[in-house]
């Protein structure tokens, strides 16, 4: 029987790792005096501290240590913490290929990665000519929804964005659907109807000044999808912030765009 001192030196473990481990209960001693407090471990605990060691050594958290040395068959657990890794390289790969942009070249914008919620939405789709209709459309379909809804508020904060259903940006003849996020469920109206929108991860940017010229920024953020190692896997999306509403210069204009991606 060896004292945690001995035992310690004999594993290269540290005494406070052991008694940590034997907190957590996962190395218990063989055996601890009651009256000293004093702990012994034996020589067949040996084996299951490497595997311990071996398992921290390849970054494995405690719990998950738990489920693999409790587990008859270990492959599961190992196999599990292996896609764990796999999915973290992908994550730093696609960082480190976001800095080397950044080291690269001047952006003139800066993208983000965000997690959008699921929320309840009126829809309305359509046909028009040119981004010039947008605000019209956008007007008319708020109007008549809430005639139809008295109470209905829009959702805080406020989410409201409008989607290119073309696969493609076009500023002429487009097929586009208007979404705002409000409050609750309620009594759809010609052709404008409530759904539920699930959530998603989106790229998104910051795009200023007039609408007539974000297609730029539309071009911006794909390519940077692209070399940043995503794939889009949905409809863009113009959020709008500021606009002719409640700013005075176009200039002003703020819009953010969003691409949900994978």
């Amino acid at each position: 029987m060896y004292s945690i001192g001995t035992f310690s030196k004999l594993t290269k473990t540290t005494i406070a790792t052991l008694r940590f481990y034997d907190k957590t209960g996962l190395l218990k001693p063989a055996y601890t005096d009651e009256k000293t407090g004093y702990r012994y471990y034996l020589s067949k605990q040996l084996i299951p501290l490497q595997r311990i060691i071996s398992l921290r050594q390849i970054g494995m958290p405690i719990e998950k240590i738990k489920e693999v040395i409790c587990a008859d068959n270990h492959q599961k657990q190992l196999e599990e913490y292996q896609k764990e890794l796999e999915q973290s390289i992908v994550e730093t790969q696609q960082k480190l290929k976001k800095i080397q942009m950044m080291m690269q070249e001047k952006e003139q914008y800066q993208v983000i990665i965000k997690e959008l919620d699921e929320c309840i939405v009126y829809s309305k789709t359509a046909k028009i000519e040119s981004n010039r209709q947008i605000y019209h459309f956008i007007q008319s379909t708020e109007k008549t929804i809430f005639q139809g809804n008295p109470g209905l508020k829009v959702a805080c904060p406020d989410y409201c964005f409008l989607t290119y259903l073309d696969n493609e940006y076009r500023s002429k003849n487009m097929t586009v659907e208007y979404c705002q996020a409000t409050n609750f469920w309620g009594k759809d109206i010609d052709n404008i109807v409530f759904k539920t929108l699930p959530g998603c991860k989106v790229a998104c940017l910051y795009f200023k000044g007039s609408n007539q010229y974000i297609g730029a920024g539309f071009a911006f953020l794909y390519n940077w999808i692209n070399k940043s190692g995503y794939k889009p896997c949905g409809t863009p999306r113009e959020c709008y912030i500021d606009g002719l509403w409640n700013v005075d210069s176009i200039d002003l204009w703020l819009t953010e765009i969003q691409i949900p991606i994978e």
